[in-house]
């Protein structure tokens, strides 16, 4: 019976606490955005209530500049996920489009080997039927090769990550601009 009631009064404490630390709830809507990178979300806030006290002031500029500061370790492209991601699909994309180029050149140039070489129900291809591939195949691997490329330069080049260190940029200059304005 004791322990409830010490378990109960010692949750209402910690409650009361954490209410008693909420005083600047903007502040810390502030904070999350620029945590969370959000330029949009940072501008709305900050012109919503643009007064703050030197504290404050001082506290958004500094997790501001931790905000740059790990977007500016996080250029790589085995460090930012979705460079990662774009440069690995772009490869596959290449890879792919490549074999379907290689196939219907060799469709186009040897269709009467190929025909002879696969096999489909226990029929062999017609050489006609090799040569009626081919615009597919090439489509195809122009495509990809195409989107492929793209995303392979994409994320060999961090946009992703460079993206984010802007707006990270973004978010200091106009926490300095209201910092400016008091």
């Amino acid at each position: 019976m004791m322990k409830k009631y010490g378990i109960s009064s010692l949750f209402c404490i910690l409650f009361m606490g954490v209410s008693l630390c909420s005083v600047n709830p903007h502040k810390y809507k502030l904070l999350t955005a620029i945590k969370n990178n959000d330029v949009a979300k940072v501008q709305i806030l900050l012109s919503d209530n643009p007064i703050f006290d030197t504290e404050d002031t001082k506290c958004l500029l500094d997790a501001a500049e931790e905000s740059l500061k790990q977007r500016e370790k996080s250029i790589s492209v085995f460090k930012s996920g979705r460079d990662f991601l774009a440069s690995s699909c772009g490869l596959g994309a290449v890879w792919g489009g490549g074999g379907c180029l290689v196939v219907s050149f060799f469709a186009y140039f040897f269709p009467s080997e190929i025909a002879g070489q696969i096999k489909r129900d226990r029929t062999i291809f017609s050489e006609e039927e090799v040569k009626a591939v081919i615009p597919h195949f090439l489509c195809y691997g122009i495509l990809a090769s195409a989107c492929g490329i793209y995303l392979l330069e994409r994320g060999l080049t961090c946009k992703s990550a460079e993206n984010f260190l802007k707006n990270a940029q973004e978010i200091k200059k106009l926490i300095k601009k209201v910092s400016s304005m008091e």
